[in-house]
């Protein structure tokens, strides 16, 4: 005969491997790193472009100097944008693996946990 506690106990480890097989959990923001990580493609792509034009056009012979600090801001300024964008996508990604990590870890312990309890329990008459 099982008690209470052993019942409680065995619901409690079905819901943990319920959980556990979850297959993708977060799927938002997954979806979410990857959108960010062709925004910044795209982004960069587009300050690439800029530049070009900007070091093609008559504003160079216009403002002579001048003209191409504007033309090294608008590249550092893609270049930044560009990073951050892609770091804020890496630590999406690194808090999914944390958590990922996490609920493996404490499956484990759960499970390690159970048999500690299976194997150290007192024998029933």
């Amino acid at each position: 005969m099982s008690t209470d506690h052993e019942n409680e106990f065995r619901n409690e480890q079905r819901y943990a491997v319920s959980v556990s097989n979850w297959s993708n959990p977060f799927k938002a923001l997954r979806i979410l790193t990857v959108v960010i990580t062709v925004f910044a493609i795209f982004t960069a792509i587009a300050f690439g472009f800029a530049c070009f034009s900007l070091l093609t056009s008559s504003m160079l012979n216009f403002y002579g100097s001048a003209g191409i600090v504007v033309v090294i801001l608008t590249g550092l300024i893609g270049a930044i944008t560009v990073v951050f964008l892609l770091a804020l996508a890496e630590s999406i990604k690194l808090l999914l693996a944390i958590e990922s990590n996490t609920r493996t870890s404490a499956e484990f312990l759960r499970r390690k946990s159970f048999e500690r309890q299976e194997t150290t329990a007192p024998m029933q008459k």
